[in-house]
């Protein structure tokens, strides 16, 4: 025989003292469990106090049957046994519990409670502020309206915050977590989750294991704590931050910030003014479009700033920069690092290390910073210094300014009207194609004009001035300071006929310069000091090479 254990009786009754009867549940039972003064049996009843046979006890169904049970406009308390049990709490503040058995749980209006219990559960808050527990299974979790409280316990659980500001919480097992809109917490907890926010402002944690996390909408607050993470900012101004692991963290359009923390992480700031961190770890890093902030941290790093005007941070480890378009600064920091500029009028510093800088096209300046440095201007107006240690320069396409500074270095200013300058050591310097100006410093220096008619000064110290027949153009080339019992002319692959001497391509200029032709070779000297005769003093210091 079947039995509806609905129980359609509500009333209200007063005790023996004539007090005001407390709200009870009766059980939904079998035919057999609850009977009246006259043995009729009673469908599962519900009252405000005991009748007649009544026990005053909280409605249960029976203990292995399906059972349906449903609440009273009242504050109901139902729990449904060990079968596949289906308890709706209708209005009123409600507390349903499905016990064992694949249970659906239904709370309607109010601040309901619902408890899935063992098996594979549906429970649905409904309207109302509700607190719902999967319990073991894999649980489906549905808030309803208003701000409610959603804990899957273990299991694969499903959990959908709706509208309302909700607290997930998936716990064990491999969870998927929605927030829906409003602004909404949500916590995996153990397992592999997936959360995602939706729109509001929202608070998404992985916990352990591997985790993907989407803001969705709204300025969102994403960590993916322990495991390989895989973070999604999503639209708004948000904050990730990867946690242990090798995480991606993506922050889409926004004004994003990105914290990789430990571990070998990729990260992506897209659209926006972000702010990426690597933290531990060798560390890949994009920063999209937009103005964009990137600190490789600790690690051999890889930034890449692409558009906008980016600042490029290495820090520690053997880090490559790349600018993108824009105008950028790259700083390498410590270690070995590799800067390019690209397109834009940027800026770069290598900074500790052995450094290769490339400034790519526009006027940028590039400094190497302590260590052996590379720099090389490329296209553009270039200014390079090479700092402390021996360093090689060159300019590339432009009118470059190359200053060696410190130690022993390596100076081309190649095409352009270029200015190189040797500074402290024995430098190499060479001018290159165009009208240059060569000033080799302090030292013993080396100094070639190239084509075009450059000015050469030596400075301090033995220097060697170097002429070739092919830089030869028809343009005469002017040097100063010219020490007669120091420096050198070296004339490189020209020679002198039979029966000629040096003298006979030597002339006295104005204001005690001399004048050197051979082979297309227009030089013009002026000394440091005045000599009783230049042409002769000059003669002994070129050499034929």
């Amino acid at each position: 025989m079947s039995l509806n254990l609905v129980s359609p009786i509500r009333s209200r009754m007063s005790d023996i003292d004539g007090a005001a009867a407390r709200r009870d549940t009766l059980p939904a039972a079998a035919p057999n469990d609850l009977r009246n003064d006259a043995g009729i049996p009673q469908p599962g009843a519900r009252g405000h106090g005991p009748r007649d046979g009544d026990t005053g006890l909280p409605a249960r169904g029976p203990r292995d049957a399906a059972t349906t049970l449903a609440g009273s406009d009242e504050d109901d308390d139902l729990t449904g046994g060990s079968g596949d049990d289906l308890i709706t709490g209708a209005r009123g503040d409600d507390s349903l519990s499905g016990g064992a058995g694949e249970d659906t749980l239904r709370g309607d209006s109010g601040h309901d409670t619902l408890s899935g219990g063992a098996g594979e559960d549906l429970l649905e808050g409904g309207d109302g502020a509700d607190l719902l527990a999967g319990g073991s299974g894999d649980d489906t979790l549905s808030g309803g309206t208003a701000d409610d409280d959603l804990s899957g316990d273990s299991g694969d659980d499903t959990l959908s915050g709706d509208t309302g500001d909700d607290t997930l919480a998936g716990d064990a097992g491999g969870d998927l977590l929605t927030g829906g809109s409003g602004r909404d917490s949500l916590s995996g907890g153990s397992g592999r989750d997936s959360l995602s926010g939706g729109s509001g402002d929202d608070t998404l944690s992985g916990g352990k294991s591997d985790d993907t996390l989407s803001g969705g909408s709204g300025a969102d607050s994403l960590e993916g704590g322990d495991g390989y993470d895989d973070l999604l900012g999503g639209t708004g101004d948000d904050t990730l931050w990867g946690g242990s692991g090798d995480d991606t963290l993506h922050g889409n359009s926004g004004d994003d910030q990105l914290w990789g923390e430990s571990g070998s992480d990729l990260i992506w700031g897209d659209a926006g003014a972000d702010l990426l961190s690597g933290g531990l770890g060798n560390d890949t890093l994009w920063g999209g479009s937009g103005d964009d902030s990137l600190v490789g941290g600790t690690g051999n790093d890889s930034l890449s700033g692409g558009t906008g005007n980016d600042i490029l941070a290495g820090s520690d480890g053997n880090d490559d920069l790349s600018g993108g378009t824009g105008h950028d600064l790259l700083q390498g920091g410590t270690g070995d690092d590799v800067l390019n500029g690209n397109s834009g009028d940027d800026s770069l510093f290598g900074e500790t290390g052995a450094d290769m800088l490339r400034g790519g096209s526009g006027a940028d300046s590039l400094e190497g910073g302590d260590g052996r440095d590379t720099l090389v201007g490329e296209s553009g107006d270039d200014t390079l210094y090479g700092g402390a240690a021996e360093d090689l320069l060159e300019g590339g396409d432009g009118d470059d300014q190359l200053w060696g500074e410190g130690g022993n270095d390596t100076l081309s200013g190649e095409d352009g009207a270029d200015l190189v300058a040797g500074g402290a050591g024995n430098d190499s310097l060479s001018g290159g194609a165009g009208q240059d100006t060569l000033s080799g410093g302090t030292g013993s220096d080396t100094l070639e004009g190239g084509a075009g008619a450059d000015l050469l000064n030596g400075g301090d110290g033995s220097d060697v001035f170097v002429f070739t027949p092919e830089a030869a153009d028809g343009t005469t080339d002017l040097i100063l300071g010219f020490e007669w019992a120091l420096d050198t002319i070296m004339l490189v692959g020209l020679s002198l006929a039979d029966g000629d001497q040096i003298t006979d391509h030597l002339s006295l200029g104005s204001g005690g310069a001399v004048e050197l032709s051979l082979d297309g070779v227009e030089i013009m000297v002026q000394g440091s000091t005045s000599v009783f005769d230049p042409i002769a003093a000059l003669a002994d210091q070129i050499l034929l090479a």
